[in-house]
């Protein structure tokens, strides 16, 4: 028996790879991605939706507290009320990223 990774110990891949397969298809194409490892907390939803997530999904987060979806509605509502957004829709993909760098020259020795 093999065991896997979950819930937070995922979430930054998780986050990268959303954020990938947004900008190299979904964007272009409209498809929309479901974000999911490592979301607790309505801030976790915001970083997937802001690399690209049109949805978000919980599941180890219900173990420790089944409530943790109502929650993090919550604390979406509240999050788009300060920021003046009527729409989560309107932050899907908006995260800004740095201009490609070429990546480091590996000296060998």
């Amino acid at each position: 028996m093999t065991g896997g990774l979950s819930g937070p110990a995922i979430k930054p891949i998780a986050v990268h790879l959303v954020s990938r397969v947004y900008r190299g298809i979904a964007r272009s194409t409209g498809t929309p991605i479901i974000g999911m490892g490592g979301i607790q907390f309505w801030q976790d939803a915001v970083e997937f939706i802001l690399a690209g997530a049109s949805a978000v999904a919980v599941g180890t987060a219900l173990f420790v507290d089944p409530s943790t979806p109502n929650k993090i509605c919550e604390g979406l509502d509240e999050y788009l009320q300060k920021i003046g957004m009527d729409r989560l829709k309107d932050l899907v993909g908006t995260l800004e990223l740095p201009e490609e760098m070429p990546p480091p020259k590996t000296a060998y020795v």
